[in-house]
């Protein structure tokens, strides 16, 4: 994948937040925060689901049925154990943005395929 993260910021006071290990074509990733904490993400052979694990590697918050040409869109699960996890909304913007990059990624190499 060729989108660089690495470390998470907050805007407002340049605090690392967390550091994101991208491994998008072997296993999703890992999101380790500052505090030790770390949620896995990972998606479908098909690219349709992209999730984040928790410690003990179940699923808490999904984007299901990603598609779309021109509007790439998705449904957001969460389950009930989300609520207590405090950077919530921060997985949710984050775990949208590497799947919006994963598939341009794939659509460029489809493309690259293509004219090769």
């Amino acid at each position: 994948m060729s989108l660089a993260i690495d470390t998470i910021r907050d805007a407002a006071t340049d605090r690392e937040i967390g550091r994101f290990r991208n491994a998008t074509w072997s296993d999703g990733g890992t999101l380790e925060l500052a505090d030790g904490r770390q949620f896995r993400a990972s998606t479908n052979l098909w690219m349709t689901r992209y999730e984040f694990h928790n410690d003990r590697g179940e699923a808490f918050l999904a984007f299901v049925r990603i598609r779309g040409v021109v509007h790439l869109s998705s449904r957001v699960e969460f389950t009930p154990d989300a609520a207590r996890v405090a950077e919530l909304p921060l997985l949710v913007v984050l775990g949208w943005y590497l799947t919006v990059g994963m598939h341009n990624d794939a659509g460029a190499a489809a493309a690259a395929a293509a004219a090769g």
